[in-house]
């Protein structure tokens, strides 16, 4: 660290670079939503005609100044354009350019990244409750130590190999789940469906949460979970939320432990995360789960709810937020193969799931591995010789 430099960030740092595109021209749009928490890589975009919104191109990174997707790790890189292709997105962005000869730009993505940076970032944000934005010249005038172009650039190789690895494995799990969708659907095309309910394949159990005002009742044993966990780690299998349970907080609320292979279905705020127990969990009251019979396999379940939820939101109800309820769930017709049947499908998609399982897990560890090397190598106590010994 002995040749690091103490400069300004935007010193090395190019913020929101002018770019031009003419109104009325359809371009391609990052939304938002575009952008999952703590992912390098943007999962798409659209085209739509320009007039007016942030611009940026490739090797920008686009981090959310706006409360609470700054604070949900709305921060990505920018990947997917053409060359020299310019696009453009929310004006809740705030774009973040690498200098030429100066700074590189995957360091200056995992700068973004960092634990220094975002509480830097979250702590200057000001304006109305539910409505606070960062403030630019605060990110402009924070004191950064920084390496030579060539460690810069060495970090961010560091880093980016981990996170290749990572959207590596998202991209193969999202075919399996493709595989299982096309399946599924030929066996409800194929053959023969008789009339059922979710009720008649399972039982339908709600959640809860113990007082918040009772230490007590938290950070113990029983792994708990809600839609916020759902939101900012969009798995297939979970085996916790950010938050646990004691024994006696689970007995003195009406949270109920899920067995494993339990679907948790997310029935309000928002509707429609779904997820397999992989152990067992208690929930918060806003899912509504599906402990399946025998003889309806977790597989089948999962894909059947999947299916219906479209139908299970539209028909929600409620006057604050809409809510599928445990009745309306539990009464939702459906059609369904016979036993046998489903009991093949099963057979032959059940290694697809053990699959995206096992990727999932590795996903889990690569991410850790990144988010515990990032600050130490951003702040020089690890050097790059150190990560890859």
């Amino acid at each position: 660290m002995d040749n690091w430099e103490t400069i300004k960030a935007d010193e090395i740092i190019q913020f929101n670079p002018t770019e031009t595109i003419k109104k009325g021209t359809i371009a391609k749009k990052i939304a938002m939503e575009k952008l999952e928490p703590f992912t390098r890589d943007i999962s798409g975009f659209e085209l739509a005609e320009f007039k007016s919104g942030t611009k940026f191109r490739n090797g920008d990174t686009l981090l959310a100044r706006i409360t609470p997707c700054l604070e949900n790790g709305k921060t990505s890189k920018v990947t997917i354009l053409d060359e020299k292709e310019v696009a453009f997105g929310s004006t809740e962005f705030i774009v973040m350019r690498a200098k030429e000869s100066i700074s590189d730009e995957d360091y200056i993505y995992y700068l973004s990244r960092s634990p220094y940076w975002r509480e830097i970032a979250i702590k200057s944000m000001v304006g109305s409750s539910g409505r606070q934005r960062v403030q630019l010249d605060v990110l402009k005038n924070t004191k950064l130590s920084i390496p030579s172009l060539e460690e810069q650039r060495e970090i961010g190789k560091i880093l980016r190999s981990i996170d290749e690895k990572i959207e590596n494995n998202r991209k193969i799990n999202h075919h399996l789940a493709e595989i299982i969708d096309a399946q599924f659907d030929l066996l409800l095309k194929n053959n023969e469906l008789f009339k059922s309910s979710f009720s008649e394949i399972g039982e339908i159990i709600g959640g809860g949460t113990p007082s918040k005002k009772v230490e007590e009742y938290w950070n113990g044993n029983i792994p708990w979970l809600s839609p916020k966990d759902l939101s900012l780690n969009p798995v297939l299998f979970t085996d916790k939320g950010q938050n646990s349970i004691t024994n006696l907080g689970y007995k003195k609320s009406s949270a109920k432990l899920m067995p494993r292979n339990s679907i948790l279905f997310s029935s309000r705020a928002p509707i429609g995360y779904i997820t397999i127990a992989e152990n067992e969990i208690s929930t918060n009251q806003g899912f509504k789960s599906i402990v399946p019979r025998p003889e309806y396999p977790y597989t089948f379940v999962y894909e059947l709810l999947k299916q219906e939820t479209p139908l299970l939101e539209s028909s929600a109800s409620g006057s604050t937020f809409k809510e599928v309820s445990g009745t309306q769930l539990k009464n939702h017709e459906i059609k369904i193969p016979s036993e046998c049947v489903i009991a093949e499908f099963h057979q032959s998609v059940e290694p697809l799931f053990e699959a995206i399982k096992l990727n999932e897990k590795e996903i889990q560890t690569l991410a850790e591995t990144r988010d515990m090397l990032l600050p130490k190598l951003m702040s020089g106590k690890l050097s790059v010789n150190q990560a890859t010994k």
